[in-house]
Order: structure tokens, then C-alpha cells, then sequence
């Protein structure tokens, strides 16, 4: 569990670094983005 917060801050980092407003993402980065929510919910 530790594992999969660890890897969702680092995505959320790697999103604050390309400073990408979330109706400019690419297809593949709404699909983790939601894949990210679905891990961080369940």
C-alpha cells in the first residue's frame, strides 16, 4: 500500500513539473490519471 502512494505522488509530481492544465492532457495521461484515482480509491 505504502508502494502505490509513493508511485501516485510521483505521478502527481511528474504532473505539477510539466505544469499541464488537465484539459491540455494527452489521451494516455487521462488514462493513467484515472487508472491513479481508481488505485488511490480502492
Amino acid at each position: 500500500m505504502e508502494n502505490n502512494k509513493c508511485s501516485i505522488r510521483a505521478i502527481a509530481m511528474m504532473f505539477k513539473v510539466m505544469g499541464t492544465p488537465k484539459i491540455k492532457l494527452l489521451p494516455f495521461q487521462k488514462k493513467l490519471l484515472n487508472f491513479v484515482k481508481h488505485k488511490g480509491t480502492s
